[in-house]
């Protein structure tokens, strides 16, 4: 048994109403994560196996142009070097992250992903290629409560298919697609 300090703040509200949760708990796998936290509002999805991930989507923080290979994007995302970087049905390897500015992180990948608008969601694909990519985890629920991760092990968290959310609040980036995906929630 090991024992863990943990100083507690004041968090957001993120949910109005959470009306169904997945009885139990999900277990949610903290080995592909970089961020020390999941907040609240976080969609997951579940692999073969019944293990919860983190669906990665990162928010464009700046206009990505259509021949652009390095493409901005807002802090507090869970991407790291090798997983596929996706927007539409397009996705590449990341190649390199460039964290060094205060405001965004540089994801670069070695071919385009096309013109991309400030404020769109990019997402981590299944694969690499220049078509049919989809969600690597497709989003099924969203995490109910904020938690800390704790390194090489996996987390019981609760998890929310049907309620009421802030989406101002959540740290994810949630795209309209994920919210097609989640048909139960409803984003206010």
């Amino acid at each position: 048994m090991q024992n863990y300090f943990k100083t507690e703040s004041p968090l957001i509200i993120v949910f109005d109403n959470k009306i169904e949760t997945v009885p139990g708990g999900i277990t949610l796998a903290v080995k592909d994560l970089t961020q020390k936290r999941v907040s609240a509002g976080t969609p997951a999805g579940k692999d073969s196996n019944g293990l919860y991930h983190v669906t990665k989507t990162a928010r464009i923080n700046t206009a990505v142009g259509e021949a652009d290979k390095s493409i901005k994007v807002d802090k507090k995302h869970n991407f790291k070097v090798g997983d596929i970087l996706a927007y539409g049905s397009k996705g590449y390897a990341i190649t390199k992250i460039d964290q060094s500015n205060a405001g965004y992180d540089a994801i670069t990948v070695p071919t385009a992903l096309g013109a991309i608008a400030v404020g769109e969601v990019v997402f981590e694909g299944d694969k690499a290629g220049d078509d049919g990519v989809k969600f690597k985890y497709s989003p099924v629920l969203l995490t109910g409560t904020t938690m800390d991760v704790i390194e090489g092990d996996n987390h019981l968290v609760d998890g929310v298919v049907r309620g009421s959310v802030r989406e101002a609040a959540i740290d994810a980036a949630i795209s309209e697609e994920i919210k097609k995906l989640l048909p139960l929630i409803r984003f206010v």
